[in-house]
């Protein structure tokens, strides 16, 4: 399917310092290849920045443990790093809700020549027409450019239309595309980490975990240790009965045991489910709106991350084997925020 404006947010195009897009790209293309082009640096002939980093799980995921001190561009069109940046223990993906980047990519693109009338769903191109695809976004689908304009459609290269599709000679046929991160570096000025095995492989830099499609987080410390960063492991490991969550960080997961008792009730219950192995704790639901602020004690197993649906599902699936059957998981959170899986 061809559409005149990219659909997924993450891809939004972003044809950096190469000003035009169909005009400009198309003489890039055509010009020589840049020498600096084998050594995957700056935005060389035949190739294109866009914003993200494509496919169906956009890796790595950049877990930075430490402060550290890195070189950096200021913009990824660069030849070679210009600043000091200074970065924060973090998250970094474009999936991650720990913390906050950008990302951007510089990919070579490919061009084609359509051998044949070719029907892109709800759109047909002539033969003869040039077709150039500029990346990748998901599922088969990638940016492209047809008759100038900016579209979205199935991948010539994927070769699923054989006899259709001619390959023209690109200006960097062997680039290899590039990842950047781009952070707020804490001497005061953007920054973007050209991301290599090299920066991967730092003191204090490990790859995150993929936890369900949509969702990452923090892998364990080399030394085994839970990551600082994994804020609701780390709440769901806390020995407090009453972790105090605000309502304005939700909605996030709990699994529902009982509500209504004592508070001196509710701890023992507490105190049952941890016997058993379960990460139990008890909430005050008169600080929840999607709890209809009903005053009353709540013990759940959790919390959880609202983006952590898979693992809340695994760990219901446990309590209904080992507590009660009747449990379900529910959020709590603000009014208007209750959702449930049962």
């Amino acid at each position: 399917m061809i559409r005149n404006t990219l659909s997924l947010s993450m891809l939004m195009i972003s044809f950096v310092g190469c000003g035009d897009v169909a005009d400009e790209l198309v003489g890039k293309l055509n010009g020589a290849a840049n020498p600096q082009s084998q050594k995957f640096l700056g935005c060389p002939a035949g190739t294109f920045a866009y914003d993200g980093w494509s496919g169906e799980y956009p890796t790595p995921i950049v877990q930075v443990n430490k402060t550290i001190t890195v070189d950096a561009l200021t913009n990824i069109c660069e030849k070679k790093p210009t600043l000091k940046c200074t970065v924060k223990p973090g998250l970094y993906n474009p999936w991650s809700e720990i913390s906050k980047a950008d990302f951007k990519t510089v990919g070579g693109v490919r061009r084609f020549m359509t051998l044949k009338k070719v029907e892109f769903f709800d759109a047909t191109v002539p033969e003869g027409t040039e077709v150039i695809e500029q990346f990748y976004m998901a599922e088969g689908m990638c940016g492209l450019v047809i008759n100038g304009q900016s579209a979205e459609g199935y991948c010539p290269s994927n070769g699923d239309e054989k006899g259709s599709f001619k390959p023209l000679p690109n200006a960097s046929p062997d680039f290899v595309n590039q990842q950047y991160l781009g952070i707020d570096c804490t001497e005061g000025h953007k920054g973007w980490i050209h991301i290599t095995d090299a920066f991967m492989n730092l003191p204090n830099v490990q790859e995150g975990e993929i936890l369900g499609y949509g969702s990452v987080g923090p892998s364990l410390l080399p030394n085994g240790e839970r990551s600082p960063l994994d804020v609701w492991a780390n709440r769901r490991s806390s020995s407090s009965y009453d972790l105090g969550i605000s309502e304005n960080e939700g909605p996030f997961w709990t699994i529902s045991i009982s509500a209504g008792g004592s508070e001196s009730g509710s701890k023992r219950k507490v105190d049952e489910l941890r016997q058993k192995g379960f990460p139990a704790h008890m909430a005050w639901l008169g600080g929840y709106g999607s709890a209809k602020n009903k005053r009353m004690w709540f013990v759940y197993v959790g919390p959880f991350s609202y983006s952590d649906r898979m693992l809340v599902e695994e760990q219901l699936f446990q309590v209904k084997s080992q507590v009660n059957k009747k449990s379900y998981a529910v959020t709590l959170g603000r009014a208007g925020q209750r959702e449930q899986i049962k």
